[in-house]
Formats: structure tokens, sequence, C-alpha cells
């Protein structure tokens, strides 16, 4: 059995059983921002991609927008099964936290955090276009 490997690419041609979409938590507003009717929590913000968007990433940003179930948060993974993207048959969404706080830190704990779902998930081999990681991604 081969270990799992996850490959960072600057474009998708490799075979993989998953592709691995970088995002960014939108920064907060003032201190005084309005919170959700009755919760106290803080009104929820649709994360931000920080890769080349394709039609199956527009389609997909307006999926989140819908549902509030993703928000980019540091460390944060949701595995989209048979949601194709740049012809890989699954999706892993995967929260960097704030781009205001990005550091190398921030990379290697999210590194952990995709290790770990890739692990859950049975997945032998994800792909991860290299704009997530660069210094680009703070544009």
């Amino acid at each position: 059995m081969n270990p799992p490997k996850i490959s960072l690419t600057s474009s998708i041609s490799e075979k993989a059983e998953a592709i691995v979409l970088p995002w960014f938590q939108e920064d907060s507003g003032e201190k005084g921002e309005k919170t959700e009717k009755g919760s106290g929590k803080p009104k929820w913000r649709a994360p931000k991609y920080v890769g080349k968007k394709s039609k199956e990433v527009e389609t997909l940003i307006a999926k989140l927008r819908e549902s509030e179930h993703f928000s980019g948060k540091k460390g944060e993974t949701d595995c989209l099964r048979y949601f194709p993207v740049d012809g890989v048959a699954n999706c892993i969404l995967l929260g960097f936290g704030k781009s205001s706080k990005y550091t190398s830190e921030i990379a290697r704990q999210v590194g952990a955090s995709l290790r770990l779902a890739q692990k859950k998930l049975k997945l032998n081999h994800v792909v991860m276009p290299i704009e997530g990681i660069t210094s680009e991604a703070n544009d």
C-alpha cells in the first residue's frame, strides 16, 4: 500500500481522487457588526476562493452562498462527493482562516487538517492548486 499523497500543482492534469479547493474566511466587519437575530452569533459570510475560477467553481460558490454551511475557518474541511471540478470526481473544501492572518505556520496547520481529512475519507491521492498556499493568495 502506497502512502497517501497530496500534490500541489499549477494545472490539474494528474489523476487524483479529489481536488482540494483553498478558501479564506471573509474578514469580519467592525466590532459592533450586526448578529443573527436571537442567536448572538455574527452574521454568516461567504468564504473567498483563492484559485482560478471555472464554471464548476462559480456554481459551487453560488451553492455555498445558499447553504451557508462552509465558512473557510482555519482547518475547516468539507468533502463534496461526486461534485466534479476540473475533471476530478470529488472536491474537498479547505479553510485557511482569515487572509490577514495567513502565515507559514497557518499553512502547516491547514496541511495537517487536510491530511486528517484525507485519512478519514480514505483518499490516497488528492491534488491542490498551488495558488492556495503561495503569497499570491493574499492579493
